[in-house]
């Protein structure tokens, strides 16, 4: 059996030829949205992209380096959108801190459920990619980064191994909750009680920093 090829072919330098290449993945963004992976072939994205199946091959090897490139464009994305409120988060310090940080997950997540449940969870080639392995462990060096700053945690009594663990635990918790159909007022409810919870094991002290 032929191991799926997860790379593109190339990369478009010009901008018309970055225009077909992102057209492509739009097109199967919109397909694994309404359709899910079982209804992606590149025949169907050649046509959604508006595209001859000639520009899909020409960049592409088949429908798994489509999905593997979208979803690396997608959650690097999602990890930066993140990140830039990091700055804010230690700010605000404590409780307040990791509040807006894991809302404003939520939101990022619940902003593009559709496509995102359909990449992390239909798709189990996804999580095993070595650039999206790459990239949680991006995200979780902001995590840390955040955290070290933060004196209540530096109180854990192993800061590397349990600030890992607790990651591991909210990102997978932020994607349920951001996947969930919830009604807003429900999913703030959810929100508040994911940060008590959370809160409980990051600030051991019950320290509040500057949210108090």
């Amino acid at each position: 059996m032929q191991v799926p090829d997860y790379e593109p072919k190339k990369q478009p330098n010009q901008a018309r030829s970055r225009a077909t290449f992102q057209a492509i993945l739009d097109a199967a963004a919109r397909i694994l949205m309404t359709e899910g992976y079982a209804g992606l072939t590149t025949n169907h994205i050649a046509h959604i992209a508006g595209v001859g199946i000639a520009s899909v091959y020409e960049y592409f090897p088949g429908k798994e380096a489509i999905v593997a490139t979208l979803a690396v464009q997608e959650l690097d994305a999602f990890v930066e959108r993140v990140a830039a409120h990091l700055p804010r988060v230690v700010a605000m310090g404590g409780q307040a801190g990791l509040h807006h940080l894991l809302a404003t997950t939520v939101e990022e997540v619940h902003a593009k459920a559709a496509l995102y449940r359909v990449l992390l969870r239909e798709i189990p080639f996804v999580a095993r990619l070595p650039r999206i392995l790459q990239l949680q462990e991006k995200a979780f060096s902001h995590a840390r980064a955040a955290s070290a700053q933060a004196p209540e945690a530096r109180q854990l009594p192993d800061f590397e191994r349990d600030t890992w663990l607790i990651w591991q635990m909210t990102y997978n918790t932020a994607l349920e909750i951001g996947f969930a159909d919830l009604e807003e007022k429900e999913r703030s409810r959810m929100v508040d009680e994911f940060v008590r919870l959370v809160g409980c094991m990051l600030f051991p002290s019950g320290g509040r920093s500057a949210a108090t």
